[in-house]
């Protein structure tokens, strides 16, 4: 799903995923971000962005994004991070689809604590 990936996890169910994509840095933050941008783009019908937000992860700045999009007909909320490290990009996101809105809350809100939560130890 992601060009890349590094990391990838899913749920036992399906319903949550997990990537974690590295590539060489290139351009500024918001170019990457749209770079980004694009890539989801190309997969969600109905990619919409909800929210941004300026983090610090791992003493970086980052980039947060909170999206909504459909893949095959079915809706799904997600937090996408652009992080630039030394001389790489990470792009951390989290996808999740649920039958209500509550739990689709909380599943987002662990992908979020998730991605913040990340720490680089070089």
């Amino acid at each position: 799903m992601m060009p890349g990936s590094v990391a990838a996890l899913a749920t036992s169910d399906e319903s949550t995923y997990f990537f974690i994509g590295l590539e060489p840095a290139h351009g500024t933050l918001p170019e990457n971000l749209v770079d980004a941008d694009k890539r989801l783009r190309g997969i969600m019908e109905n990619y919409r962005v909800i929210s941004d937000r300026q983090v610090t992860i791992s003493g970086a700045p980052a980039t947060e994004r909170r999206f909504r999009g459909s893949v095959d007909g079915k809706e799904w909320s997600g937090v996408l991070a652009v992080l630039p490290r030394t001389s790489q990009l990470y792009t951390v996101f989290g996808i999740t689809q649920s039958s209500s809105d509550l739990a689709g809350q909380i599943q987002e809100n662990v992908i979020r604590k998730s991605i913040d939560s990340l720490t680089f130890t070089k």
